[in-house]
């Protein structure tokens, strides 16, 4: 499960009734992949499927760090592992929308 703080960062819990209580970030990137979702102002954004979380998540990937390398649609998850540890770090890991919307408060 995740839980939305209060700037839109995610707190990465395992479901209930699961040993322990934060996901490490083996348990994200082990056998999984990310997409590309879109580039915005310098800044490379892809998904990731997160185990025990019911929409994706997405994360930065800063343009300069890229250089002259490839971007592909998809790459596996422990290439981009780096840009995940960092973006759990700074609570930068959030839910992608598919209509690139965020949900309408009420």
């Amino acid at each position: 499960m995740a839980i939305m703080g209060r700037n839109g960062s995610i707190n990465v819990r395992r479901p209930s009734g699961a040993k322990g209580q934060d996901m490490k970030l083996k348990e994200i990137i082990k056998d999984n992949h990310v997409r590309f979702l879109r580039y915005r102002q310098g800044v490379l954004y892809y998904a990731v499927t997160v185990p025990g979380v019911s929409s994706e998540l997405m994360f930065p990937v800063p343009v300069a760090d890229v250089g002259d390398a490839t971007v592909e649609a998809q790459e596996k998850a422990i290439m981009l592992m780096r840009y995940i540890r960092k973006a759990i770090a700074q609570g930068t890991l959030v839910p992608a929308f598919k209509d690139r919307t965020a949900p309408q408060r009420e």
